[in-house]
């Protein structure tokens, strides 16, 4: 992806409303679904820039071996093939607490959409 590709999705994301997902890294919906194992392989090969790190401790997945242990994935509602993907590494993902874990994520998020407001699931 070059860097004007880039800088256009990171425009869409900004705009749009995201549905956003945590998923365990071995949860078989991830293979499921393409535009999740598009998003996961693409998050573990480094680009550019890119070098996936722990979202939490920011120990990396390439160099420190560091496993995935959860993935955040952030998806504008109405646009087809676009997902940014984020991840908490084993060790983190075990030890935080949900709320450090819902902080986290959604520090990492403002970063997509800067003034965001995040909503409560529904719950059944």
């Amino acid at each position: 992806m070059n860097r004007h590709m880039r800088r256009s999705d990171m425009r869409t994301l900004r705009r749009a409303e995201l549905l956003t997902h945590c998923i365990p890294s071995d949860d078989v919906e991830i293979g499921r679904r393409k535009l999740l194992k598009d998003a996961v392989r693409s998050f573990r090969l480094p680009h550019g820039s890119h070098k996936p790190v722990c979202i939490s401790c920011r120990r990396s997945f390439l160099f420190d071996g560091a496993e995935v242990g959860l993935f955040l994935f952030a998806m504008p509602v109405n646009v087809v093939g676009l997902c940014t993907t984020s991840a908490f590494c084993v060790d983190c993902a075990e030890t935080l607490t949900p709320e450090e874990i819902d902080a986290i994520a959604a520090r990492v998020l403002r970063t997509v959409a800067p003034g965001g407001r995040f909503l409560d699931a529904v719950r059944r």
